[in-house]
């Protein structure tokens, strides 16, 4: 007699890299949507940084690519990401625009986590 088994959902795993990746996505996606609201800023450099930060949500956190997925590596977003936030972090009109202290925590993740995902820590 045939017995129906539910099958067990995929297991993410939470390594050094993939939080990292993870956590310097959401800072970058929230410095972006702030920096984006505020009058002043260059939207153009936010709206870029939002897109490569949500890119490398969807490639970092498992359980989202079964709704949407990305063939970019995550190295290559984090390191686009990183290079975005330091960009809106030299330029002057974006300085004043956003939370300064936000947007190089952002960066300063987002660049570790290309380390350790270029490096294979953890």
């Amino acid at each position: 007699m045939p017995t129906l088994a539910a099958a067990a959902p995929p297991a993410f795993t939470i390594t050094l890299g993939s939080a990292l990746l993870i956590v310097g996505a959401v800072l970058a996606v929230v410095d972006s949507a702030v920096r984006f609201r505020k009058p002043g800023g260059n939207a153009l450099l936010a709206i870029l940084a939002l897109v490569a930060g949500l890119l490398l949500f969807v490639a970092a956190f498992g359980p989202v690519q079964q709704f949407v997925s990305t063939s970019i590596p995550t190295l290559w977003l984090a390191v686009a990401t990183a290079l975005l936030l330091i960009i809106q972090l030299l330029v002057k009109a974006a300085r004043r625009s956003g939370l300064l202290p936000l947007t190089i925590l952002a960066a300063l993740v987002t660049a570790a986590a290309a380390v350790v995902t270029y490096f294979k820590v953890g």
